[in-house]
């Protein structure tokens, strides 16, 4: 591959795919999923788990996790990195190590910023 691929995807994609979707590939994102209170949380969770299975054909039993937290796949050429922000999920493949980030933009409080930044 010579150059990283990006694929993108909205969370409503979730509502085409039956829970035995991911109760089959995904058993244990999928009892996570019904943890979180938020429901932009839930979905985000398993728009993940679509582009993983649909884009590289990973499901969760192909998966490792590294000494970091970050998932892997011993069985795949490719590696991945994912990120989700809002009502998106976003999925970089390589051939070496990648990685990706997305965030929502939306405006902050003076306060916030303040507790959080120096004046550097």
């Amino acid at each position: 591959m010579k150059n990283p691929k990006l694929y993108i995807a909205s969370t409503d994609i979730v509502s085409r795919y039956p829970d035995d979707y991911f109760k089959i590939n995904f058993p244990k994102r999928y009892e996570k999923s019904g943890e979180y209170r938020r429901n932009g949380d839930c979905l985000r969770c398993l728009c993940s788990a679509v582009l993983l299975k649909e884009v590289l054909g990973i499901t969760e039993k192909d998966l490792s996790v590294g000494e970091h937290g970050k998932p892997f796949c011993k069985t795949s050429e490719y590696r991945f990195n994912l990120s989700h922000s809002g009502n998106y999920c976003v999925l970089a493949v390589f051939d070496s190590n990648v990685g990706v980030d997305i965030e929502l933009r939306r405006d902050i409080s003076v306060n916030t910023a303040k507790r959080t930044l120096t004046d550097a």
